[in-house]
């Protein structure tokens, strides 16, 4: 999605694909999709995903390019995140935090207040690991939820005023994670808690953020698994580097990178590109003789154009200007026939219908017939002639009768319903 505008400044839950990725249980999916433009939101909003619902919802491989803004937990890519995976995605443009809420998961033994903004590159909020809830109730096992994300975003704006512990939930990579909730806390026997320290995320890993864009933490390592990811200087990015980092490059959503130094998606790449032909269709009245038709192309490389064409039908490419193609078709066996022209992800088809044409003179048709007397064609009746050129373009119609007076000197063809004639005008 390119040049949207998404203004809902009281509105939670806003993403620039999705609102509500996945449900409770189900798995769900966003992969190989972007979004350019602008949102504005109250509160859990992002790029792609506003939230996911649960840890089998995943966003991969995809491009946010925005200036996104909402009071708080907000995500260059996905807003709140349930710990469904999300890798591989390209972050650009800004985000601009605007006020401080409660965090009413914070856990403290003296009661202490705390707050979160929450605010990341790629996840605004990401939710504490399941556990096992068990005698030991640890971490359940994970694999990585977070990975492989550049954030290329050129500010991430914050209140001025805003606490510490809100403060500590903005990342360039993730906003907040469970360290953020205070101590980590277990039961005794009789259910009284038992305070520990913070737990420690572990499901980071291989993210990294624009050099340029300053850390939010200073105390944060600028390393791959930290929250801040590890830098990247804007030299540095090129197809090696993202392939180095898993991402891969071709013309679908399995492959959906372009191979380049700007990271756009398959589709972004022509997002503009225009590619048709002159016309849908052409008749060919005359086997074997040669008819022009042209291919338009705007943004796009005419010189990367490829053309497939059915099988019995002939296809001469006469000239390759910037923005066209002059091609010339021909068969000599009539059909219905297409020629098919493609640039990337861009198609454009063109239909050829051929006609079987007689010779000079007189043809019959059910009853009719079509005759040509070196300046007019006539047949019995009112019925209509359609007299073509030989590019299939209707030179001249008349019921009856039809003079040819007024055309150049040159080949046409003669028609009505039944009967072809090829007639030369001197």
């Amino acid at each position: 999605m390119a040049g949207a505008e998404i203004i809902l400044p009281s509105a939670m839950g806003v993403g620039g694909i999705v609102g509500r990725l996945g449900t409770a249980t189900g798995e769900a999916a966003v992969k190989a999709s972007s979004f350019a433009g602008r949102i504005e939101a109250a509160s859990i909003s992002g790029g792609i995903a506003a939230e996911t619902a649960n840890d089998l919802a995943t966003v991969t491989d995809c491009h946010v390019n925005a200036d996104l803004k909402a009071r708080n937990i907000l995500g260059g890519i996905v807003g709140l995140s349930s710990r469904g995976r999300i890798a591989r995605n390209v972050t650009e443009g800004t985000l601009a935090a605007t006020e401080q809420r409660v965090n009413t998961e914070y856990n403290s033994p003296d009661d202490i207040e705390a707050y979160e903004i929450s605010v990341g590159g790629t996840v605004g909020k990401l939710s504490a690991p399941k556990r096992n809830w068990d005698a030991t109730e640890t971490p359940a096992e994970e694999g990585m939820t977070v990975e492989n994300n550049v954030v290329l975003l050129s500010a991430i704006n914050l209140p001025a005023d805003l606490s510490e512990t809100a403060r500590a939930t903005a990342h360039r990579i993730v906003g907040f994670t469970s360290v953020n909730n205070g101590a980590s806390v277990t039961f005794d026997s009789r259910y009284n808690p038992v305070y520990g320290d913070p737990a420690v995320e572990t499901a980071i890993d291989n993210n990294h953020a624009l050099a340029s864009l300053a850390r939010l933490d200073a105390g944060i390592e600028a390393v791959k698994t930290s929250t801040e990811g590890a830098d990247v200087a804007a030299s540095d990015l090129n197809s090696g580097f993202y392939a180095a980092i898993g991402y891969l490059f071709g013309d679908n959503a399995g492959e959906p990178w372009t191979d380049g130094d700007t990271p756009l998606l398959f589709h972004e790449k022509d997002v503009t590109a225009y590619l048709s032909f002159a016309e849908s269709e052409i008749e060919v009245k005359m086997l074997d003789e040669a008819y022009e038709t042209e291919l338009i192309a705007e943004d796009i490389d005419t010189g990367i154009i490829t053309f497939e064409c059915s099988e019995g039908l002939v296809l001469e490419i006469e000239e390759r200007t910037p923005d066209t193609v002059r091609l010339k078709v021909s068969t000599s066996k009539a059909g219905e026939y297409e020629v098919t022209a493609k640039a990337g992800s861009r198609t454009a088809r063109l239909r050829v219908n051929a006609s079987k044409a007689v010779g000079v003179g007189t043809v019959a048709a059910d009853g009719n017939s079509l005759r040509f007397d070196g300046a007019s064609a006539a047949c019995s009746g009112d019925t209509l002639i359609t007299v073509y050129d030989l590019q299939g373009r209707i030179a001249a119609t008349g019921r009856g009768s039809v003079s040819l007076a007024a055309l150049p000197s040159g080949l046409y063809i003669a028609s009505i319903p039944g009967a072809t004639l090829k007639v030369i005008k001197n």
